[in-house]
């Protein structure tokens, strides 16, 4: 037997985040059903939008709206919503009561509504969250997920939820726990006021050809990330950005070809998903890859080079940001502990609020950004640095460079330390084509920390012959 009253045909889901557009304003285009033909001349189908914890109209312009007979059914449009929430949308049958009961009948309602912004999760298992161990990072209002099984939810551990997913091709066999991106997005409301929706598309294990083709086209991956996209929204995939956590498999490939290509790869890869998003800047946040706890001297030399590409490419592409990790701990041998995603997410979100919400973080991490033979010797090597925050914190033992030349790692007598400017004296004379790497291997150390408590950042600089 029908309700009285209105039915929504096609509406917000309840806990939806809608993305915001350029003027800071989101829109709903709703479908409904209802009759008011029996009750006299006047009657008419409405919906407004309130505030979800008041009750209030967010707007006079979003009080009750007179929706417009489309077909069999009812068609209205909210627009210029607020960025904010958040919101209830209610819907009725007024009745103008000719001589009758004037009160309007009860329609559908939709309730826990945000517009703010969506963020895309990208990358293996590292993205997708296999965090092990306690750690108090709950959900909390405003923070919120577009399920793989296609239903927006209250944000929670684990993210990658297989429960009822209409997205097969991202589940894995291993138990998934915490992630980095409650945390994330945690920091972002709280600076921002805004909320946040979560759209998880990562795949734990996953190289980069699953991402894009070497034709530049969407592989598997990306096209179900597209389709999460729009399936979060209006049918139009739209983000505010992207955070990729990825790269172990492609250090792991011992012959070096997935290395070797992995900087063409994802240059076509971030054209890709920029122009199927719409967005031609669209931030894409990186997280530089941690430590991994085994391996010989070949798989330290891949996961270094891939280490630095990561720091080039952040440096190369506008918009792409690099986040390091390799100062956190691990819960197995290559995935961060759950108290370490906390970490990463609000490093993730510093650098989301430097560059996509133009805050005055200081978002970019220590780098060295040159390395120079200091004399004719080939034994004295100074390094600059960048983006340090105030001193660093006295190490009585610096291990964070690392010399190279063809004949192999070379000992580092002293390290001495004045102001942005590092000198190093190397054990001998280098030779040809000779390499400076901060944190070279798998375990790397860092002993230089900012007063921030920041390490430099992984990456390998040429030193001129």
């Amino acid at each position: 037997m029908p309700l009285p009253g209105i039915a929504l045909l096609a509406a917000p889901q309840d806990w939806q985040i809608i993305q915001r557009d350029t003027h800071g304003h989101g829109s709903m285009r709703l479908r409904l059903a209802g009759d008011p033909v029996p009750h006299g001349p006047g009657a008419s189908v409405q919906a407004r939008l309130v505030e979800e914890a008041s009750g209030a109209p967010v707007a006079l312009h979003l009080d009750w709206q007179d929706a417009q007979r489309d077909g069999a059914d009812w068609a209205l449009r909210l627009e210029r919503i607020p960025t904010g929430g958040l919101y209830r949308l209610e819907t009725r049958l007024r009745r103008p009561g000719n001589g009758g009961d004037k009160r309007a009948l009860r329609g559908d309602c939709r309730h826990h509504l945000g517009v703010g912004d969506l963020w895309l999760i990208a990358g293996q298992s590292n993205a997708s969250g296999t965090g092990k161990g306690a750690a108090n990072d709950p959900p909390e209002l405003g923070l919120h997920q577009f399920t793989n099984a296609e239903r927006w939810a209250l944000a929670t551990h684990p993210l990658e939820d297989a429960t009822g997913s209409l997205h097969p091709c991202t589940i894995t066999s291993i138990f998934h726990g915490h992630s980095p991106w409650l945390a994330f997005a945690r920091r972002i409301r709280a600076r921002t006021g805004m909320p946040i929706g979560l759209i998880p598309c990562a795949l734990g294990g996953s190289p980069l050809t699953l991402w894009v083709r070497d034709d530049g086209g969407p592989a598997r991956l990306t096209d179900n990330l597209l389709d999460m996209a729009a399936k979060a929204g209006d049918g139009v995939p739209r983000a505010a950005g992207i955070v990729w956590y990825q790269g172990e498999s492609d250090a792991f490939d011992g012959s070096g070809a997935s290395l070797a290509a992995y900087p063409a790869r994802f240059r076509a890869w971030t054209a890709l998903v920029r122009q199927r998003l719409g967005d031609p800047v669209l931030p894409i946040l990186t997280g530089q890859l941690n430590t991994f706890d085994g391996g010989d001297q070949e798989r330290a030399r891949l996961w270094t080079s891939l280490r630095d590409c990561q720091r080039r490419l952040a440096r190369e592409l506008p918009g792409v940001a690099l986040v390091p990790t390799l100062d956190t701990a691990l819960g197995d041998e290559v995935h961060n502990s759950a108290a370490a995603e906390i970490a990463i997410g609000e490093r993730f979100a510093d650098a989301a609020l430097a560059g996509r919400y133009g805050l005055a973080l200081a978002g970019a991490w220590p780098e060295a950004v040159a390395a120079a033979w200091d004399g004719p010797g080939r034994t004295t090597v100074t390094v600059t640095v960048a983006n340090r925050s105030g001193d660093w914190t006295p190490a009585r033992a610096i291990s964070d460079f690392t010399v190279a030349d063809a004949q192999g790692l070379i000992a580092t007598i002293a390290t001495i330390v004045a102001g942005t400017g590092i000198s190093l004296q190397l054990a001998r004379p280098a030779g040809p084509g000779a390499l400076l790497h901060v944190h070279h291997g798998l375990v790397p150390r860092p002993t230089l920390r900012d007063d921030a408590g920041r390490c430099l950042v992984g990456g390998t600089l040429e030193l001129a012959d």
